[in-house]
C-alpha cells in the first residue's frame, strides 16, 4: 500500500515538472537567460495616444492599446524555448528578427498582443516548434522617446520629447513662451487626429483647465506663426521703396512709423494717390486709384485711411518752393509746408548764419510772379514789423517767391581818405605838370 501511494504521488507531480523544464540552448551556454515574462505596466513617460471620436485625443496607460514603433524595447518570451526568448529593440525599420524566423516581422503599429500572435504564427511551423496557445508572450520593457514638433516663425522650432499628460501650455513653457499669444496663430496636425485643430493660445494660457489647452499626442506638429506684416510701397517723394508695418496699422500709423511729416515735405502731400489691387494680396490683379490728402491724414485726428497689403502710395514732387538770396544764410531753395502759411518771419527765422550787420532788413524785396511775364516787386521794412508789430511788413510767402535781403552800404571814412590819397598820388604820377 505504501509503495502504491508513493508511485501515485510521483505520477501526480510529473506533468508539472515537465512543463517547468526549459529546452537547452541551441547555441550552447552563451544564449541569453530566459527573461521575466511578467507583463509590465507602461512607464510613466510613455503614455499611449488613443484617438478619440472628437477633435482632441487622450492618453492612456493601458498597455493593451499601446502601438509599437521604432525605439520601443519589448520582451519576447517563448515558454520552454529560452534560446528564442529575448529583449528586442525595434530599430529604424521597426522590424524584429528572432532565431528560426523565416523573415523579419514588421512590428510598427502593432500592440504587444498583436506582435505576440505574429511571433506565435512565425514559430509555430513544422520546421520550428509545435506551440500551444499562450506559450508566446510579448511585454513592453521600455517605451520609445515620443516626439512632438514645433514649426513656424513665431518661436524657435524644434523637436521635443513628449511627457505624460503634456498639454499645449506645458509645451509653450518648454519653448520659452510665446510673445503676443493673442496675436499668434497655432494649429495642430497629426495623422492620428481626424482633422487639424486651431488652438486659441491666449485662452489656453489663461487657464490650465481651458478647453483650448489641448492634450498633446505623439507625432503632433504645432505650427506657431506670428502675425504677418503688411507690405506697401512708396513711390515719388518720401521714404521710397518697399515698407513693412504691423498688419493692424492704418495709413496714418504707417506714415508716423516711417517718420513722414508735413513739415518741409518735398512732395505734394495733398495730391498723393493710393493704388490698390482689386484682389487682395495678388500683385498681378488690376489696381484702382484713389486721391488722398496726406496732410489732412497727418494733421487731423479724426481723419485716417485703411492700408492693405501691397498698396502703393504715390507722392508727386512738390512745386511749392521759394528762393532766398542776399545776406541770408541757409538753403537758397526751400519748400513751403502744406499744412500752414509761411511768412517772412519764418524765412528770417530759418536763415541761420545770417551776415550780422550786413543785412538791410528795412528794404527786403520779394519778387512775385514766377514764370509770368510781369514780375511784381514788393518792398518790405521788416524792421517795422520787429519794432512795431506791423503785420503788413510780415507778408505771406507764396510759391516761386524770391526773397532778397540786400547788403547795407555804409561809407567807411578811413577807407575813403586812403582811397583819395591813392587816387591823388596816381594822378600826380600820370600828370606831373598838372599837380
Amino acid at each position: 500500500m505504501k509503495t502504491n501511494a508513493f508511485w501515485a504521488a510521483i505520477i501526480a507531480v510529473l506533468p508539472g515538472m515537465a512543463w517547468a523544464q526549459v529546452s537547452a540552448p541551441l547555441g550552447g551556454g552563451d544564449a541569453p537567460a530566459p527573461v521575466n515574462t511578467t507583463p509590465m505596466t507602461v512607464p510613466a513617460n510613455v503614455p499611449t495616444p488613443v484617438a478619440s471620436g472628437g477633435a482632441d485625443a487622450s492618453f492612456t496607460s493601458n498597455l493593451a492599446s499601446y502601438r509599437l514603433d521604432t525605439g520601443d524595447t519589448v520582451s519576447i518570451t517563448v515558454d520552454r524555448h529560452g534560446d528564442v526568448s529575448r529583449n528586442v529593440t525595434l530599430m529604424a525599420d521597426a522590424t524584429i528578427l528572432l532565431p528560426r524566423f523565416g523573415k523579419p516581422i514588421m512590428a510598427r503599429g502593432m500592440t504587444c498582443a498583436e506582435l505576440s500572435a505574429a511571433v506565435f504564427k512565425a514559430l509555430n511551423t513544422p520546421d520550428n516548434f509545435k506551440l500551444k496557445p499562450g506559450q508566446v508572450t510579448v511585454a513592453l520593457v521600455a517605451g520609445r522617446t515620443r516626439r512632438v514638433f514645433v514649426r513656424g516663425n513665431a518661436v524657435r522650432g524644434g523637436d521635443f520629447d513628449l511627457k505624460n499628460g503634456w498639454r499645449v501650455t506645458e509645451l509653450a513653457a518648454i519653448m520659452g513662451g510665446v510673445p503676443q499669444p493673442d496675436r499668434v496663430t497655432v494649429s495642430i496636425s497629426n495623422a492620428l487626429r481626424p482633422a487639424p485643430i486651431t488652438v486659441d493660445l491666449a485662452s489656453a494660457l489663461a487657464s490650465d483647465v481651458s478647453p483650448a489647452n489641448i492634450l498633446l499626442m505623439e507625432g503632433d506638429t504645432l505650427i506657431v506663426n506670428q502675425p504677418q506684416n503688411k507690405v506697401f510701397f512708396v513711390k515719388g517723394e518720401g521714404p521710397r521703396g518697399k515698407q513693412e508695418v504691423d498688419e493692424r496699422f492704418t495709413l496714418k500709423q504707417a506714415l508716423v512709423q516711417l517718420g513722414m511729416s508735413q513739415n518741409n515735405a518735398s512732395g505734394e502731400l495733398r495730391k498723393a494717390k493710393l493704388y490698390r489691387h482689386t484682389v487682395a494680396g495678388d500683385v498681378t490683379s488690376p489696381t484702382t486709384t484713389e486721391e488722398i490728402d496726406l496732410v489732412q491724414i497727418l494733421t487731423d485726428p479724426q481723419t485716417d485711411h485703411d492700408l492693405k497689403n501691397f498698396d502703393t502710395i504715390d507722392i508727386p514732387l512738390s512745386l511749392r518752393y521759394y528762393y532766398v538770396w542776399g545776406e541770408l544764410g541757409g538753403a537758397r531753395k526751400r519748400y513751403l509746408p502744406e499744412d500752414r502759411k509761411t511768412t517772412l518771419l519764418d524765412v528770417m527765422s530759418d536763415s541761420v548764419n545770417t551776415t550780422p550787420g550786413q543785412a538791410k532788413i528795412g528794404a527786403i524785396k520779394i519778387l512775385r510772379g514766377g514764370d509770368q511775364e510781369k514780375t511784381e516787386v514788393l518792398t518790405v521794412d521788416y524792421g517795422k514789423f520787429l519794432s512795431k508789430g506791423e503785420k503788413r511788413h510780415n507778408p505771406e510767402i507764396l510759391p516761386n517767391d524770391v526773397v532778397i535781403v540786400p547788403n547795407v552800404k555804409r561809407v567807411d571814412p578811413i577807407n575813403t581818405i586812403w582811397t583819395g590819397f591813392g587816387l591823388f598820388n596816381l594822378a600826380k604820377s600820370l600828370l606831373p605838370g598838372v599837380f
